[in-house]
């Protein structure tokens, strides 16, 4: 093969190489890349849509306390939605983490989100098969 073809080729794969890269952050970076308050966001307006209520923050956040409330998550399945409903360290809501910290303290989530009984959004069967 002609070397200035493989010439040519090595700049191409390498201009092709430039263009996909894409910079990865630091597992302990401290700024947020906003992904966990928009999938947040994307459920709540999810639960809205299919309950025809506007509770969706009020289901998310009980979901988000009863899934605390699991000390053991067994199944990958079960583990990714504990990922999920886990608030990280991102600046998000403090509703949040309270909810996370209100299931840790054992705190009854059906009656303290009261305007999410259970069953009244798509995601309750989903979750309570898996977690």
């Amino acid at each position: 093969m002609d070397l200035r073809l493989q010439m040519r080729q090595i700049k191409r794969v390498g201009l092709l190489l430039n263009w996909i890269s894409v910079p990865i952050k630091a597992v302990n970076a401290k700024e947020s890349d906003g992904t966990r308050e928009f999938f947040y966001a994307a459920l709540e307006y999810f639960i809205n849509l299919h309950t025809n209520k506007r509770h969706g923050r009020e289901c998310l956040l009980r979901l988000i306390c009863e899934n605390s409330q699991i000390k053991y998550h067994i199944g990958l399945f079960s583990e990714i939605l504990n990922a999920i409903l886990t608030p990280g360290k991102e600046n998000l809501n403090q509703s949040y983490r309270q909810a996370v910290e209100l299931g840790q303290l054992g705190v009854d989530c059906v009656k303290y989100y009261a305007k999410c009984p259970p069953g009244d959004n798509f995601l309750d069967h989903l979750i309570h098969d898996y977690i």
